[in-house]
């Protein structure tokens, strides 16, 4: 059975230059000190699953042991990325003030104070200079004992003003929070009272009024609830420019970027989702090559760029019709999945699995998009991407028929009746099961080719009445369908 583990999280979320850097540090402190926690390390670290009666069969003491392992790891990890990690610098220079204060070293003390007001300024780090006010107050009064009453009273004003910035990005963050819970509680189209929240929401002061977001943080707010909630309503062009503007925003603030890297290439995945909404491919691939082109500082975020960029990466090449570069995608996206398995959100790996499906189904190979389609489950009590299951039943079908140039009748039979103990089927389901249960008795090729461009022509004609309700899988349906009465094929559509 497996098991969570906090100590074989910890030591698995490690880079390569963080697992090394601990043993170095390990190195310094002596190594029979530390060398029973070394080898924990490295037993943990060479597991692919936590075995914990394994651990308590070669350690005694392993509870107390691991505990202490963990603080190890920290305090390693705290000494490595000093320099490197710049709120961690900034605490550390508020320490550096703090304890020269206590010893009334003042000059010293206000110097270390200057340097992380001035960082804390620029990055509009205000919980810093709120700490910071607190010491230089501290100071004013223990340095002039008397006449310090207008000091005092700048820095109390200067501590309300920092107040009022923290209120007002709470407030912003807050908006965000409660659009991405609106907005992630339902991903098929919203009610009428859905949208009329979501609405109620971005009629706020806060959402209509640019002029309140009075800082980075704010205004990156600003534009990214503007994002989500057009985005969650249906109007894609102004959630399109509502993401344009958050990019500007970045960019205009490259020293942002540079200390919240993880931040910014989210911004530009979600750009690029954007840019898919409403088709338009033309930054796609500079953007891709930005976020390609970030460090990457964990393996969280090593897997978090892979199921981005190659996601993005593969529906810009198949709705550029680029489709064999797409296809030579599989095998690094396999490894992907394979390598991140653990971290790989199970919405994204469906979606995967489904787009390379299409990826070699528009590429005329049936029986490559066949072995992926068949990796997507199709468990009514499996409550995740019911749209891509669902499909995946019909799909299977006229891969199967494209592959072996027939349909085996059981999986015809069972493929319906398990769709159907789903949900009702939508109009375009039900011609394409006509297609499937019929084509392999017409042995006329003039019959087939007219019994096919009927329902294809009906399948457009119920698409032109339905608009985009309930239409999941139907531009592949037409695309195939277009393919086999040799009309101009329809681009399809890889799912998010």
């Amino acid at each position: 059975m497996l098991q969570n583990d906090d100590l074989f999280e910890l030591i698995h979320s490690l880079t390569k230059a963080e697992k090394r850097y601990f043993k170095l540090f390990c190195d310094t402190q002596g190594k029979e000190a530390v060398k029973k926690y070394l080898d924990i390390f490295d037993a943990i670290n060479r597991m692919e699953v936590y075995e914990k009666e394994s651990l308590e069969r070669k350690f005694e003491n392993l509870g107390p042991a691991k505990t202490k392992l963990i603080d190890k790891i920290l305090e390693s990890m705290r000494a490595h990325y000093v320099g490197k990690d710049f709120e961690l610098d900034l605490n550390d220079l508020l320490f550096q003030a703090k304890f020269l204060r206590s010893r009334k070293l003042y000059d010293r003390s206000l110097k270390a104070l200057k340097k992380a007001e001035a960082n804390g300024e620029k990055f509009e780090i205000w919980e810093v200079l709120l700490k910071a006010n607190e010491l230089r107050r501290m100071i004013v009064k223990e340095v002039q004992k008397k006449g310090y009453e207008n000091e005092v009273a700048q820095l109390r004003k200067q501590r309300e003003e920092l107040l009022e910035k923290i209120m007002v990005e709470t407030r912003y963050f807050n908006l965000v929070d409660d659009l991405l819970i609106r907005v992630r509680q339902k991903t098929a189209t919203r009610t009428e009272a859905e949208v009329r929240e979501i609405r109620e929401v971005m009629s706020e002061p806060l959402f209509q009024t640019e002029q309140l977001a009075v800082s980075f943080r704010a205004k990156k707010d600003f534009y990214f609830a503007r994002y989500l909630a057009f985005q969650a309503i249906g109007e894609k062009s102004k959630a399109h420019d509502a993401s344009i503007s958050l990019i500007n925003w970045w960019e205009n603030h490259p020293h942002f970027i540079e200390h919240q890297g993880a931040s910014y290439k989210i911004t530009l995945s979600n750009h690029l989702n954007s840019c898919h909404s409403v088709g338009d491919y033309s930054s796609f691939p500079q953007i891709l090559e930005k976020i390609k082109s970030r460090p990457v500082e964990s393996l969280d975020e090593e897997a978090e760029v892979f199921q981005n960029i190659s996601f993005l990466e593969l529906i810009y090449l198949v709705n550029q019709k680029f489709y064999d570069r797409a296809c030579n995608l599989a095998q690094d996206i396999e490894s992907g999945l394979a390598r991140y398995a653990s971290k790989i959100n199970p919405a994204r790996e469906m979606a995967f699995k489904h787009n390379l499906a299409v990826a070699f189904f528009v590429a005329q190979r049936p029986g490559e998009a066949l072995s992926w389609i068949n990796q997507i489950p199709t468990d009514p009590h499996f409550s995740v991407r019911n749209d891509i299951q669902d499909f995946a039943l019909i799909f299977k079908l006229i891969l199967q028929l494209e592959k072996n140039g027939h349909v085996d009748d059981y999986m015809l039979r069972n493929s319906k009746r398990a769709l159907k103990n789903r949900r009702n089927l939508f109009p375009f389901e039900d011609i394409v099961f006509r297609i499937l249960e019929r084509i392999g008795n017409i042995t006329s090729k003039t019959e087939e080719a007219t019994f096919l461009a009927d329902s294809l022509n009906e399948i457009i004609a119920l698409n032109q009445v339905s608009g985009n309700q309930n239409n999941f899988g139907l531009a592949e349906i037409i695309h195939w369908l277009e393919l086999k009465t040799g009309k101009s094929s329809s681009p399809v559509g890889p799912v998010n």
